[in-house]
């Protein structure tokens, strides 16, 4: 068995202008095997990952970044989680409010919380305040929100990419990893990755957020 490959095309217009697609490819051959299509304008496609087989029918699924899509106002962004096998929609999460960008990144994220079923982190570079951005983490058995993490510094562009990073530190659950480009903590725009554990509560205030992922920096302890 081969895995098979799912690719963003940021400038299609299949469905309307820059509406955007995804297409799937076969491992093996390199044939398409369907393509699914955003609606005009949403930017669907813009980000895609697979994460993990989460409706246990045998086959990887994926989620789809729409970060122009206007769920919540303009730009607002949306993920799709789709069935791997036929392209089938699971359900959408999205963005809470105009400009957030939600979807500018997405990624399975393995279990963070111990389900058995792999969960999925998301990306929203430009949530307020000030475009310090964000980044959420979803059940992927429902879709329901398990976290937010934000930095809250302006313009950093928190969650720019995100990934799930594996069991690192051999708690039993997935921990995930978030891209801050502009961050400025050692240098102007110098940039930084934060690790985060969902296991582990660093700083012993009872709750598992981005404070445990940076103890180099007190200020935002």
């Amino acid at each position: 068995m081969r895995d098979d490959i799912a690719v963003g095309a940021y400038l299609d217009d299949n469905n309307g202008f820059a509406s955007v697609s995804v297409r799937v490819f076969s491992g093996r051959f390199g044939n398409v095997l369907y393509t699914i299509n955003g609606g005009a304008g949403d930017g669907f496609g813009a980000s895609v990952s697979g994460i993990g087989d989460i409706n246990n029918d045998g086959y990887d699924d994926m989620v789809i970044g729409a970060i122009y899509a206007d769920p919540n106002g303009s730009n607002s962004g949306s993920a799709h989680v789709v069935v791997g096998n036929t392209g089938a929609m699971l359900y959408t999460l999205n963005g809470n409010a105009a400009g957030d960008r939600f979807g500018t990144s997405v990624s399975g994220a393995g279990d963070t919380n111990g389900d058995g079923v792999p969960d999925i982190i998301v990306g929203a570079d430009a949530t307020d305040p000030n475009a310090s951005g964000s980044a959420s983490l979803f059940s992927g058995t429902n879709g329901s929100l398990l976290f937010t993490f934000r930095d809250g510094r302006a313009e950093d562009k928190f969650g720019h990419s995100v990934s799930g990073g594996g069991d690192i530190n051999g708690d039993g659950l997935g921990d995930v990893i978030i891209g801050v480009p502009r961050d400025d903590i050692m240098a102007n725009n110098g940039g930084s990755v934060r690790i985060i554990s969902l296991g582990t509560d660093w700083d012993n205030d009872g709750v598992n957020t981005l404070d445990d992922a940076e103890p180099l920096n007190p200020a935002v302890q």
